[in-house]
């Protein structure tokens, strides 16, 4: 591919929506859109993390890009020498450098000439410990983590969307039938990847099991429930995390609850309004996250704790954890309703 046909992919005009730049950005791969108005002046950059800021603070999918994009991009002169824009790009830490030249208009883009920032040495951590009691039967012999999704357990395609991205290093933390566990995945070496175990001898919660890593992460690494079955770029969860500058990043998806009846909002002993069945709106947690080492010092060696409690502390503390919204496939595989139609979607989900 040409600069020129990387440069065309790469744009987008300010007058779109926010939802044809989010499958565009799918399809580019590259995480980044380079906006420009109607003559090709060069308006703004747009990144995944720009969209789920937008959708966190309630912009729909209609939002015009002129007003969610970042204004105060850093770009390239045209004419500059190579060396120079390679410059920027390593101080910027970045792929990708818009060249305008002097009217402001898009006329190129440098490349780093490297890949994503390798995520290898980046641990992942996997809860597969818990019951799995409300799926009753089917979990009276075999681990939930090890029921299959499609063709393979639940954990083993958890853990193929990490080594697809990159990703080498994996805890998996076991207690309910931790051997069968165990007996599967051993030491990750038939997948190329380093698996260690983390076996909590009692119940520690989502995050209790971290007081217990052998070694400490020497940066952010990721915390994931091993009954989430998703869809989300784990590359761009973290480069999002690096953003934000947080010491933690808890993955947030909207959830819809309809009220079965008509609510009545009343002024004083009169009726003020009536709105029949609403819909109301709430956040909540998807079990992924990210965390920097400092948050184990939050955890008491060998004691129960989950994850939320992780994220309270943090804000009691003055500290802002920061949220990423998750709009890509997601299911929470907690009880036999949710299992059986997370099987019907693999069947879609390849359709797509």
């Amino acid at each position: 591919m040409t600069n020129s046909q990387l440069l065309s992919r790469l744009t987008i005009q300010g007058n779109c929506e926010l939802l044809k730049a989010m499958k565009q950005l799918d399809d580019v791969g590259m995480g980044v859109l380079f906006v420009v108005d109607l003559q090709g002046k060069m308006l703004g950059m747009l990144t995944d993390g720009d969209i789920r800021r937008a959708l966190l603070r309630g912009d729909k999918f209609n939002t015009l890009l002129s007003t969610v994009m970042n204004a105060k991009f850093t770009k390239g002169i045209a004419g500059q020498s190579y060396e120079e824009s390679m410059n920027q790009l390593r101080h910027l830490q970045r792929r990708h450098l818009p060249i305008v030249d002097e009217e402001g208009y898009l006329v190129d883009v440098v490349l780093s000439g490297v890949n994503a920032v390798s995520r290898g040495d980046t641990p992942v951590i996997l809860m597969a410990g818990g019951l799995g009691a409300r799926l009753g039967h089917l979990t009276r012999d075999t681990p939930k983590p090890m029921l299959p999704v499609g063709k393979a357990p639940m954990l083993e395609s958890i853990m193929m969307s990490f080594i697809h991205e990159g990703f080498e290093q994996f805890y998996l933390a076991v207690n309910y039938k931790s051997h069968i566990l165990e007996n599967y995945f051993q030491d990750g070496n038939r997948w190329g990847v380093s698996i260690k175990y983390i076996r909590e001898e009692k119940r520690l919660g989502t995050a209790g099991a971290l007081s217990l890593l052998p070694e400490r992460p020497n940066g952010p690494f990721v915390v994931m429930n091993a009954d989430v079955v998703t869809d989300i770029n784990f590359h761009n969860l973290l480069n999002y995390h690096d953003e934000m500058k947080s010491k933690a990043t808890m993955a947030v998806r909207k959830y819809q609850v309809q009220i079965p009846f008509g609510v009545v909002e009343l002024q004083g002993h009169h009726l003020g309004r009536l709105v029949e069945k609403p819909i109301q709106e709430y956040f909540i947690n998807a079990g992924i996250y990210v965390l920097e080492p400092a948050c184990l010092d939050l955890i008491a060696k060998n004691s129960y704790m989950d994850m939320p409690e992780v994220f309270q502390s943090l804000v009691a503390a003055g500290e802002t954890p920061a949220t990423y919204l998750i709009h890509e496939y997601w299911k929470d595989i907690g009880n036999l309703n949710d299992y059986e139609t997370a099987n019907t979607d693999v069947v879609y989900r390849r359709r797509d």
